[in-house]
């Protein structure tokens, strides 16, 4: 694993034009200033989108449904990325419309109480208890019953894992697991976080900030932050796992994956060059993040037809 970042043209160019990063900033400034200057990333127009309310351990959750049409169609849930910490439905809306297009399912988005102000296990409480809500109400929604996909970038994709984890226990079915760029592994002792520790859009030191205002001591050792300390991974479902070369995470995601495939579960890994660390949602603006969407729609098809 090579240190030198080559970076493609696309995304060379909004990685320099992105602020540095900045710790002494307050979390909820950093929000804010995020969410009212989204990346301009590519709209796709769909049939449905509709605003949604649903039941959280602690209280209501904002969602958003989208869906090429009001046909029935298979649902996925799926969480933002942002460290735990920043981000909404708001600035993954691009990335969800896209791959609602991309994959003929329905997305269900939904946010999640955000740190700090609200510690680790909040969040994945409220992935969990968003996942069992949605496979009881797909029906309710508009979308297939049955079995459900779970999906996530980044943060997202780490409370897709614990949300996937608990499927079983509560009598949910899965039909695949989508993860973008996975951050697994609170202590960074993967190769790549030291590789990449300075690469663009997230480096080793960002990741760690995320981690430091995510969890209490002791909470790195509890299997829902970090899962690789699972016992045992058997009860997941298929799994795609999407990464890119120039990312702290990059080990995360293989290593994961190198447990599913130990575990006898069945995995794909797709690792894209030339890229960092957020770059599918980059819709629109960077030519590997379609490519990316496109893969993952195509998995995700592949996987609900496999599940009729």
């Amino acid at each position: 694993m090579s240190d030198a970042i080559a970076l493609d043209a696309d995304i060379a160019a909004i990685a320099a034009a992105a602020p540095s990063f900045d710790e002494t900033i307050p979390p909820a400034v950093l929000r804010a200033a995020i969410e009212a200057a989204p990346i301009p990333a590519v709209r796709t127009e769909l049939g449905r989108v509709e605003e949604l309310s649903i039941p959280g351990p602690a209280g209501p959750l904002r969602a958003r449904l989208y869906a090429t049409d009001a046909q029935i169609r298979p649902l996925i849930v799926f969480w933002h990325g942002g460290g735990w910490v920043l981000c909404s439905i708001e600035t993954h809306d691009a990335l969800c419309r896209a791959l609602a297009a991309a994959s003929g399912c329905a997305i269900l988005s939904v946010d999640y109480r955000l740190a700090p102000e609200h510690k680790f296990p909040a969040a994945p409480d409220d992935a969990i208890a968003t996942m069992i809500w949605a496979a009881e109400n797909a029906s309710r929604l508009g979308c297939r019953g049955g079995a459900i996909a779970l999906a996530g970038d980044s943060a997202g994709a780490n409370l897709a894992v614990a949300a996937s984890m608990a499927a079983a226990s509560h009598g949910v079915a899965l039909s695949h697991l989508l993860l973008f760029y996975p951050p697994l592994d609170p202590g960074g002792a993967g190769p790549s976080h030291t590789a990449f520790a300075e690469a663009p859009m997230l480096s080793a030191r960002m990741m760690q900030w995320f981690w430091q205002l995510y969890l209490r001591p002791g909470d790195d050792m509890d299997p829902r932050a970090a899962p690789t300390l699972a016992g045992s991974l058997t009860s997941l479902p298929a799994t795609t796992v999407i990464l890119a070369e120039y990312d702290p995470l990059r080990s995360d995601g293989e290593a994961f994956a190198a447990r599913l495939r130990a575990a006898g579960c069945t995995v794909e890994l797709r690792l894209f060059t030339g890229v960092c660390h957020g770059f599918a949602s980059l819709f629109g603006l960077v030519a590997k993040a379609a490519q990316a969407v496109d893969y993952a729609g195509a998995r995700l098809q592949d996987a609900f037809l496999s599940s009729m």
